[in-house]
């Protein structure tokens, strides 16, 4: 999730993976896929979620979850079909970089949406769980588990597009925040504690997520 968290393009994933004796032209690669993935899967799952937000006008809710339920099979166009190979080979000769050297093949693109899908909603847990340990209407908000996860969720992408924010720092919570009591009608304070509670846990899961990718 901190993936998303920052800027889209990561240089420093790339000067790493060289130094581990990966070519630059395949760790660009990667990192523009996972950029994809990452970014598109976050807006898929706020997607999913804000379609069972209660009180929709009509049909709002329903495109909502029309745009989560295709939002991975456009991703895994993206990143694995031939035509999207095409595409990004353009797009690098814009930029007047070489062509991608490689690109996932579908089983590949599959997985790593699957992981991609899972991680949000491991993070989205954490937020319904904060909100739930916080406020005396723990069993309602349990119930509105989906949505409370596609606020977080676009709450994240609301703060990576302020590229000059570390992080998202006070810009995600307020996002959060603000999507919690307009749309879910929860108590501004409960909605500021569970947003950093959630900040917190959020925090110490990614330390442990780094630690135990160095360790193996």
């Amino acid at each position: 999730m901190a993936r998303a968290r920052r800027r889209p393009f990561g240089l420093p994933e790339v000067l790493l993976a060289e130094r581990e004796g990966i070519s630059k032209s395949v760790a660009t690669a990667a990192t523009l896929v996972e950029t994809v993935i990452v970014t598109g899967s976050a807006g898929g799952v706020a997607l999913l979620g804000l379609s069972q937000v209660p009180n929709w006008p009509d049909g709002v809710g329903m495109l909502l979850l029309a745009g989560g339920i295709l939002t991975p099979v456009v991703l895994a166009i993206m990143a694995a079909s031939p035509m999207s190979a095409r595409f990004w080979d353009w797009l690098m000769k814009l930029a007047r970089r070489p062509p991608l050297a490689s690109r996932l093949k579908w089983q590949d693109a599959l997985v790593s949406l699957a992981a991609a899908y899972g991680n949000w909603l491991l993070y989205g847990m954490i937020a319904v769980f904060a909100l739930a340990g916080i406020s005396p209407n723990a069993s309602t908000y349990l119930t509105q588990a989906p949505a409370i996860i596609g606020c977080f969720t676009a709450s994240v992408l609301g703060a990576a597009v302020v590229l000059f924010v570390p992080q998202g720092i006070v810009v995600r919570e307020g996002v959060f925040v603000f999507l919690l009591s307009t749309l879910l009608s929860v108590p501004v304070p409960e909605a500021v504690a569970a947003a950093a509670l959630t900040r917190l846990l959020a925090t110490l899961a990614d330390g442990l997520w780094a630690g135990a990718a160095l360790r193996f």
